[in-house]
Protein backbone atom coordinates (compact mmCIF):
# COMPACT_ATOMS: atom_id res chain seq x y z
CA UNK A 1 0.00 0.00 0.00
CA UNK A 2 2.98 2.55 0.82
CA UNK A 3 4.70 1.93 -2.41
CA UNK A 4 1.49 2.53 -4.75
CA UNK A 5 0.98 5.60 -2.55
CA UNK A 6 4.84 6.33 -3.10
CA UNK A 7 4.42 6.02 -6.59
CA UNK A 8 1.57 7.78 -7.25
CA UNK A 9 2.72 10.65 -4.74
CA UNK A 10 5.80 10.76 -6.77
CA UNK A 11 3.99 13.00 -9.69
CA UNK A 12 1.84 15.38 -7.48
CA UNK A 13 1.70 17.14 -4.10
CA UNK A 14 2.02 20.54 -3.54
CA UNK A 15 1.07 22.93 -1.04
CA UNK A 16 1.93 26.53 -2.35
CA UNK A 17 -0.99 28.76 -3.64
CA UNK A 18 -0.55 27.67 -7.06
CA UNK A 19 -1.98 24.45 -7.04
CA UNK A 20 -5.83 24.82 -7.40
CA UNK A 21 -7.36 22.85 -4.54
CA UNK A 22 -9.28 19.93 -5.83
CA UNK A 23 -12.82 20.11 -7.14
CA UNK A 24 -14.11 17.18 -4.83
CA UNK A 25 -12.04 15.77 -1.72
CA UNK A 26 -11.56 11.86 -2.31
CA UNK A 27 -11.03 9.44 0.46
CA UNK A 28 -7.48 7.99 0.40
CA UNK A 29 -7.25 4.61 0.25
CA UNK A 30 -7.21 3.14 4.09
CA UNK A 31 -6.63 -0.44 5.12
CA UNK A 32 -9.03 -2.24 7.41
CA UNK A 33 -8.46 -5.38 9.55
CA UNK A 34 -7.56 -6.14 13.27
CA UNK A 35 -4.06 -4.57 12.93
CA UNK A 36 -5.23 -1.22 11.29
CA UNK A 37 -4.31 1.81 13.29
CA UNK A 38 -6.67 3.97 13.73
CA UNK A 39 -6.52 8.14 14.16
CA UNK A 40 -8.48 10.73 14.62
CA UNK A 41 -11.14 12.05 12.47
CA UNK A 42 -9.00 15.47 12.53
CA UNK A 43 -5.90 13.58 11.32
CA UNK A 44 -7.49 12.61 8.81
CA UNK A 45 -9.08 15.17 7.65
CA UNK A 46 -5.65 16.77 7.31
CA UNK A 47 -4.68 13.13 5.39
CA UNK A 48 -8.11 14.19 2.89
CA UNK A 49 -6.94 17.59 2.55
CA UNK A 50 -2.86 16.23 1.89
CA UNK A 51 -4.07 13.56 -0.18
CA UNK A 52 -5.78 15.70 -2.56
CA UNK A 53 -2.94 18.03 -2.62
CA UNK A 54 -0.50 15.19 -4.22
CA UNK A 55 -3.52 14.40 -6.43
CA UNK A 56 -3.76 18.21 -7.74
CA UNK A 57 -0.09 18.53 -7.80
CA UNK A 58 0.50 15.08 -9.73
CA UNK A 59 -2.24 16.15 -12.22
CA UNK A 60 0.05 19.51 -12.55
CA UNK A 61 3.84 18.00 -12.81
CA UNK A 62 2.23 15.61 -15.51
CA UNK A 63 1.11 18.73 -17.31
CA UNK A 64 4.00 20.25 -16.78
CA UNK A 65 6.41 18.02 -18.07
CA UNK A 66 4.74 17.78 -21.40
CA UNK A 67 5.73 21.34 -22.17
CA UNK A 68 8.56 22.45 -19.74
CA UNK A 69 10.93 24.47 -21.44
CA UNK A 70 14.41 22.75 -20.86
CA UNK A 71 16.34 25.70 -21.79
CA UNK A 72 14.38 28.26 -19.80
CA UNK A 73 16.32 27.80 -16.28
CA UNK A 74 13.40 29.63 -14.08
CA UNK A 75 10.66 27.17 -15.53
CA UNK A 76 13.27 24.40 -14.59
CA UNK A 77 14.04 25.23 -10.80
CA UNK A 78 10.20 26.29 -10.45
CA UNK A 79 9.25 22.40 -11.70
CA UNK A 80 11.98 20.76 -9.57
CA UNK A 81 10.62 22.88 -6.77
CA UNK A 82 7.14 21.07 -6.74
CA UNK A 83 8.83 18.19 -7.71
CA UNK A 84 10.79 18.46 -4.33
CA UNK A 85 7.40 19.30 -2.57
CA UNK A 86 5.44 16.60 -3.97
CA UNK A 87 8.16 14.14 -2.39
CA UNK A 88 7.96 15.62 0.76
CA UNK A 89 4.47 15.74 0.99
CA UNK A 90 4.54 11.71 -0.16
CA UNK A 91 6.71 11.21 2.59
CA UNK A 92 4.68 13.29 5.15
CA UNK A 93 1.65 11.24 3.82
CA UNK A 94 3.34 7.96 4.16
CA UNK A 95 4.35 8.93 7.46
CA UNK A 96 1.05 10.41 9.01
CA UNK A 97 -1.64 8.31 7.51
CA UNK A 98 -0.91 5.61 4.75
CA UNK A 99 -1.99 2.31 6.21
CA UNK A 100 -4.39 4.17 8.68
CA UNK A 101 -7.99 4.43 8.95
CA UNK A 102 -10.92 6.83 10.44
CA UNK A 103 -14.07 5.85 11.67
CA UNK A 104 -15.49 8.63 9.72
CA UNK A 105 -13.01 9.48 6.85
CA UNK A 106 -16.29 9.45 4.30
CA UNK A 107 -18.02 11.83 6.50
CA UNK A 108 -14.85 13.86 7.03
CA UNK A 109 -14.66 13.81 3.19
CA UNK A 110 -18.05 15.43 2.49
CA UNK A 111 -17.75 17.71 5.36
CA UNK A 112 -14.86 19.26 3.43
CA UNK A 113 -16.86 19.06 0.04
CA UNK A 114 -19.47 20.71 1.82
CA UNK A 115 -17.21 23.56 2.98
CA UNK A 116 -15.87 23.71 -0.07
CA UNK A 117 -19.25 24.58 -2.01
CA UNK A 118 -20.41 26.76 0.47
CA UNK A 119 -17.62 29.10 -0.51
Amino acid sequence: MKQWIAGAALGALFTLPAVAIAKEYQVPPSSSGMSTAYISDEAMERCIIMYNQMLDLERQLSEDSRTLDLYNQSAVNAYNQRVDEQRRLSSQFNHDCAGKSSESARRAAEALNNSQQAR
